[in-house]
């Protein structure tokens, strides 16, 4: 969900939260190379979730 921001000339701009920490895009000799690094490491962010959905079967 995105929340409003103002440039400094007075634009309003919808601003968004992202889960990527950097994009890299190369092209080389007709080839596109693109690589994605995450914000929070993928295997913490799915023991996280893990952990949250055995908290959540244990209390019922």
């Amino acid at each position: 969900m995105g929340h409003y921001a103002f440039t400094e000339e007075g634009r309003k701009v919808e601003v968004y939260r992202s889960r990527l920490r950097e994009v890299r895009i190369e092209l080389s000799h007709g080839r596109l190379k693109v690589e994605v690094i995450p914000a929070v490491d993928p295997a913490y962010r799915l023991g996280r979730m893990w952990e949250q959905l055995r908290g959540t079967e244990a209390v019922e």
